[in-house]
């Protein structure tokens, strides 16, 4: 067994079937090969795990390198290898960071805080109920935030996004893409590519940013607009087409 004691302590384990307990104060712990004990003790900790494989994450288990055993944490992040490996939250109710790395890689999360990563290759990154933040980056990602007020961004590659329930922010990033608002009042921003924008239901705003665009506000009284380019193609009743508004999106990494 190893233990952390009073402060806040780092402590990971070996190839064996481990015990690490955090006692008292705010700790990582981190898990490898073997099926081990993780007990986070009192304050607020957090379990990490790097592992070219399979993980899933609940809120009394960790599967994947091994069958850990979970107690007492409160955050999690979870990272994948140079494979195609599929990164599981759903029955975790703590805050969690997944990340895909190089790959094709599934991230499937849960009702707490959550920050999905694809990293490289073509992704799936499907949130829970939180407000959450996806970021597709590198390749031809999709991207569904379901319920909750979310962040999606594209990236590089024709992405999908599906921000669901919530009023979302989406930026489709470098590429062609498909961006849909669908439930509440949601921000859509084409950017860079020939990208489609479907507002759905609620007051929703969108822009097409550069290249040749469709945009269509749908349901809802909706502001939008195609960008600058002359190809573009705005959908929409004329009293919900304004072609000369100030957009404005702080979560987004660069305009």
């Amino acid at each position: 067994m190893l233990s952390g004691g009073s402060g806040d302590d780092w402590l990971t384990s070996g190839s064996g079937a481990d015990t690490l307990n955090g006692d008292d104060g705010n700790d990582t712990l981190t898990g490898a090969a073997g099926n081990d004990n993780l007990f986070g003790g009192s304050g607020t900790d957090r379990l990490t795990e790097t592992a070219d494989a399979d993980l899933t994450l609940t809120n009394s288990s960790l599967n994947g390198l091994g069958t850990d055993v979970v107690s007492a944490i409160e955050s999690a992040q979870l990272t994948g290898g140079a494979g195609n490996n599929r990164l599981t939250s759903t029955a975790f109710t703590g805050n969690v960071t997944l990340g895909g790395g190089a790959g094709n890689d599934a991230l499937t999360s849960g009702p707490g805080a959550v920050l999905l990563l694809g990293g490289d290759g073509n992704d799936s990154l499907i949130a829970g109920a939180g407000n959450d933040s996806l970021q597709g980056q590198a390749g031809n990602d999709q991207l569904n935030g379901q319920a909750g007020n979310d962040t999606l961004q594209g990236g590089d590659g024709n992405d999908t996004l599906d921000g669901g329930d919530g009023n979302d922010g989406l930026a489709g990033g470098a590429g062609n893409d498909l961006i849909t608002g669908a439930n509440g009042n949601d921000m859509l921003l084409g950017q860079d590519g020939n990208d489609t924008l479907f507002g759905g239901t609620g007051n929703d705003i969108l822009l097409g940013g550069q290249g040749a665009d469709s945009v269509n506000g749908q349901d809802g009284i909706d502001t939008v607009a195609g960008g600058r380019n002359t190809g573009d193609v705005v959908i929409g009743l004329p009293s919900e087409i304004n072609e000369a508004f100030i957009f404005t999106a702080p979560w987004i990494d660069a305009l």
